[in-house]
């Protein structure tokens, strides 16, 4: 069974669930094998224009003896479309958390970036579309 360390579509990984709005504060979180011996994890965001933001993750705590949840927030930006991934550090070098299948992440050397809508602050939805 391959190991899952980030899943954008659970609530104690990406906090708030989906598309946020301009100033929301965004918690991230990843759970990764202690064997991995990681020394070290990142957040690397990127808009749509290309811009790249490196945010240091921390440790957070121990999963039982086996796991540990790295985690990181920030405040999204203006509004837009953004991607992101996540680096790891340990005695092997540098590697990935990219997405998989369904919102999941992988650990591997490249791969696709997870998608963060951030829409205007001062958005309301349309009478004609509301249920």
């Amino acid at each position: 069974m391959e190991f899952i360390p980030y899943n954008s579509r659970l609530i104690y990984h990406k906090s708030p669930f989906g598309a946020v709005s301009e100033g929301t504060q965004v918690t991230l979180r990843i759970v990764l094998p202690v064997s991995f011996g990681c020394t070290g994890a990142s957040l690397i965001i990127e808009s749509d224009g290309g811009e790249k933001t490196v945010c240091p993750m921390e440790w957070e705590k121990p999963e039982g003896t086996a796991e540990e949840w790295w985690k990181v927030s920030f405040t999204a930006g203006e509004q837009g479309l953004y991607w992101y991934r996540f680096s790891l550090e340990n005695e092997n070098g540098e590697s990935l958390i990219t997405k998989s299948y369904g919102g999941t992440g992988r650990i591997s050397p490249d791969g696709g970036s997870f998608q963060l809508t951030v829409y205007s602050e001062d958005f309301e939805t349309p009478d004609w579309i509301k249920g």
